[in-house]
């Protein structure tokens, strides 16, 4: 779960914000190495971006269908098969436009 150091509550229309942004985190996430869907599912659950299985795994199949992701299924002996997600060189250039483009918003109503 989210610990945030927020004094308040996210209100409804935040929560509407956080879920039209869950693409961009899954993105920024996976920008330093391939995670399984429960590792990342862990590691957005220490953000506001708390995501659900499925919520999630139909985000990833739908991502990687656009060419953002790549998945490889991997076993280890003794443990269940994991399908591994990374970005792939488009999603990496995703990314990138996803950071340019909300650093313009931040301008607009940041103030500084």
């Amino acid at each position: 779960m989210y610990n945030s150091t927020m004094t308040h509550k996210i209100t409804a229309e935040q929560q509407q914000i956080i879920r039209g942004m869950l693409h961009v985190a899954v993105l920024a996430q996976l920008e330093n190495g391939k995670l399984y869907g429960a590792e990342l599912l862990i590691a957005l659950g220490k953000t506001p971006f708390t995501s659900k299985v499925g919520t999630l795994y139909p985000l990833l199949n739908r991502m990687e269908k656009d060419g953002l992701l790549v998945s490889d299924w991997q076993m280890a002996a003794g443990q269940t098969p994991r399908r591994y997600y990374w970005l792939s060189s488009v999603g990496h250039e995703k990314l990138r436009e996803y950071r340019e483009f909300l650093r313009h918003i931040q301008k607009i109503v940041g103030g500084k």
